[in-house]
C-alpha cells in the first residue's frame, strides 16, 4: 500500500463529499440520515462539508511528501479520526437505523482507518510515497 495512493485517493473522495455537503446539505442528509430532521442539522452538515474540504486540502497538498515524520504525523491524525468517527457512526447508526448511505460511509471510515493505521504502524520503511 502506497501513502501517496491513499492519500490522493482519500482527497479527491473527501473533495467531492465536501462539495456535496456544502451545496445540498439537504439532500446529502436525507440520504445518510432520513431521521435526522432536527433544527441545524443542515448546517451540520455544510459545517462537516467544510472539515471534508480542510482534510482533502492537507492530504492533497502532503501526497509528495518525503520526511518520514510528516508522513507518519499525517497518518496518525487521520487514523484517530477515521477510527473515532467510525466508532461513533456505528454507535449512532445502531440507534437510528441504518441506511445504504450510512453504511457505505461507516465501510469507508473503516477502510480509511484501516489504511492510514497500517500506514502509521507499520514499519518506517514501510510508508512509500
Amino acid at each position: 500500500m502506497r501513502f501517496r495512493t491513499v492519500l490522493v485517493v482519500f482527497a479527491v473522495i473527501s473533495a467531492m463529499a465536501g462539495v456535496l455537503a456544502i451545496g445540498a446539505p439537504g439532500t446529502f442528509l436525507r440520504a445518510i440520515w432520513p431521521q435526522r430532521e432536527t433544527v441545524g442539522a443542515e448546517l451540520f452538515v455544510q459545517g462537516w462539508g467544510a472539515c471534508l474540504l480542510a482534510l482533502s486540502a492537507l492530504t492533497w497538498t502532503n501526497r509528495n511528501a518525503q520526511d518520514q515524520f510528516v508522513c507518519r504525523s499525517i497518518a496518525l491524525a487521520l487514523f484517530v479520526y477515521f477510527g473515532v468517527a467510525a466508532a461513533v457512526w456505528f454507535a449512532d447508526a445502531r440507534v437510528i437505523g441504518w441506511t445504504l448511505m450510512s453504511a457505505a460511509t461507516f465501510i469507508g471510515l473503516s477502510a480509511f482507518a484501516s489504511a492510514f493505521g497500517y500506514l502509521r504502524f507499520q514499519k518506517l520503511a514501510g510508508i512509500r510515497r
